[in-house]
């Protein structure tokens, strides 16, 4: 899942490449944990959507690793 930057989905073409089976989905068409199959989750982007977004995963069961760049504020735990 991505979140994108300023509201507009970029899912980068590499992304898809990598592993077509991998389900590259973004925060915009997002509804719930329930519509991701088991397995692990990799959450790009540390803002609200992208922190919320990990912590649903992580409750739900799913193993989450989120990956953040430079960020103008520390990630929720």
């Amino acid at each position: 899942m991505a979140t994108g930057q300023c509201d507009l989905p970029n899912l980068p073409d590499i992304a898809r490449a990598i592993n077509p089976l991998v389900t590259n989905l973004h925060s915009s068409a997002y509804r719930s944990p329930r519509a991701i199959a088991d397995g692990g989750v990799l959450v790009v982007g540390a803002s609200s959507s992208g922190v919320q977004i990990a912590d649903q995963h992580r409750r739900s069961g799913h193993d989450v690793t989120l990956a953040v760049g430079r960020h103008t504020r520390l990630p929720r735990t």
